[in-house]
């Protein structure tokens, strides 16, 4: 991937969203999403709050790769990811099957059309960000968010949280702990972070306001 810095100055400057559809989400992958969001940021006087920034991003863009693979290897299996006895069956093998074959899993990812999409637009208050994937979350992957978030909100740092993250099917709450930890060392409430999904795609929106910019 090669960046084109012209066409991101000129969405910048003139408040268009721009938009990178990728099917995978590798080591190349965040570096090209790094050197834009690095871009958005020196434009904005917000560059101190890069490693926060693209911290939240990638782990937000890991899970939306991480819910497409599953759909992959729900539907190889031919198990049915909405059913909860099936999704319970499905996730004591996923982990480390998907992981020794992550590069098949990837491709038949992108062979189903499962896309992740990223979107950075500058306002005049605010850089708004999304991650989208075209899969929508199960009734157990909301209420594991759901929960996640609502416990760890309040807390100030990974030891302390420690205690209630570990969760050996899904693996997620070390990354979402610190993902919010990010949040607050930004001056935003968790809250500002919203997941949703509609009738066919996850949505992780996030609005940075332009007000960070440090006195």
């Amino acid at each position: 991937m090669n960046i084109n810095n012209s066409h991101i100055e000129y969405a910048i400057d003139n408040s268009k969203r721009l938009t990178l559809t990728i099917y995978k989400y590798l080591a190349e992958e965040r570096h090209y999403i790094d050197e834009i969001v690095n871009l958005y940021l020196k434009q904005t006087e917000l560059e101190h709050l890069a490693h926060q920034l693209t911290y939240c991003i990638h782990e937000l863009a890991g899970n939306a790769c991480r819910a497409n693979t599953k759909r992959t290897y729900f539907e190889t299996k031919k198990l049915d990811i909405f059913n909860n006895d099936e999704y319970n069956v499905g996730m004591e093998s996923f982990k480390n099957e998907v992981f020794s074959e992550k590069d098949i899993y990837h491709c038949k990812a992108k062979e189903h059309g499962l896309y992740i999409k990223f979107q950075i637009k500058k306002t005049d208050d605010s850089i708004d960000l999304s991650i989208l994937n075209n899969v929508t979350l199960t009734r157990e992957e909301e209420s594991r968010i759901k929960e996640k978030f609502e416990k760890i909100k309040g807390y100030n740092n990974v030891a302390e949280a420690f205690h209630i993250l570990e969760d050996s099917s899904e693996g997620a709450g070390l990354g979402i702990a610190m993902m919010i930890l990010m949040l607050k060392e930004m001056g935003l409430d968790p809250d500002r972070l919203k997941i949703f999904s509609d009738t066919n795609e996850t949505h992780a929106v996030l609005k940075l306001p332009l007000e960070l910019i440090p006195a």
